[in-house]
């Protein structure tokens, strides 16, 4: 388990981070399906996640009654592993959990969650997203903010693995928690689709990828360039709309840079 000598003196907070739609749900179904593990998140999801009782299970995600700091400080000290998603940066040296997905996709899908909201003002655009103006804030600000290649005991987690190859995932994260995976993988999307579809719309990266317009690609790359490229995601933004909705292998993460923890 974790070298961290803090989680020896009761330290047993474990964050699941991620910048909004990129899997942190996919996760937390996989740890309550798999490894029988209910997770949290810092906002309580009351809103999504936590609005219908069979969403939640389905999910796992379990709900705190008191303030975020009460909780917090709480599970900070417990004995008993508490897994938190936040889509925020760190707010200590806590173990996390890391999931990365194409901010071409990512960036989409929030899109979409956004403009399916009553109180999501007409004039809300892509470009809002690109620049970070939302909640969530910058895809790439929060790569820096977690460093998450570099930062200890930190799972680094790729969607296109998470999806594509859940055996390998599952094994990563019996091996990061310490914990063995007691039930097989069957991912419930359809039918968690079926209860909650304007929070699980899709799950397609081929679809998401489709949608973007030369000019906002153009902004996209002049803004998170640098993690993109490190990521290895393929700058393609100088392609036609044709070119660019054309089917495309998405099986494998696009770099050598594989889900791994350190």
């Amino acid at each position: 388990m974790f070298s961290n000598s803090r989680l020896t003196g009761g330290f047993m907070i474990v964050w699941l981070s991620s910048y909004p739609r990129s899997g942190n749900t996919l996760t937390r179904t996989i740890l309550n399906k798999v490894f029988m593990i209910e997770t949290y998140s810092e906002y309580n999801d009351k809103y999504d996640l936590g609005v219908r009782k069979d969403v939640s299970l389905s999910v796992g995600h379990k709900g705190y009654e008191d303030s975020w700091y009460d909780f917090y400080s709480r599970a900070y000290e417990e004995t008993a592993m508490n897994i938190v998603k936040t889509h925020g940066p760190p707010q200590d040296d806590s173990p996390a959990i890391y999931v990365v997905r194409d901010p071409r996709s990512a960036i989409i899908s929030q899109f979409h969650y956004f403009k399916s909201h009553p109180l999501t003002p007409a004039d809300f655009n892509m470009q809002q997203l690109i620049d970070g103006m939302s909640f969530g804030g910058s895809w790439s600000r929060n790569l820096d903010a977690w460093n998450p290649l570099d930062r200890p005991h930190t799972l680094f987690l790729r969607y296109e693995e998470i999806l594509n190859k859940p055996e390998h995932v599952i094994s990563l994260m019996s091996d990061f928690l310490g914990k063995p995976a007691v039930a097989a993988w069957h991912n419930p999307f359809e039918s968690q689709h079926e209860l909650l579809p304007t929070f699980f719309r899709s799950a397609s990266d081929q679809a998401n990828l489709a949608e973007w317009t030369a000019e906002d690609l153009h902004a996209l790359w002049n803004r998170h360039g640098g993690w993109m490229q490190k990521l290895g995601y393929v700058n393609d933004f100088a392609l036609t709309e044709t070119a660019f909705g054309e089917e495309r292998p998405l099986s494998s993460p696009p770099s050598r840079i594989t889900s791994h923890w350190r």
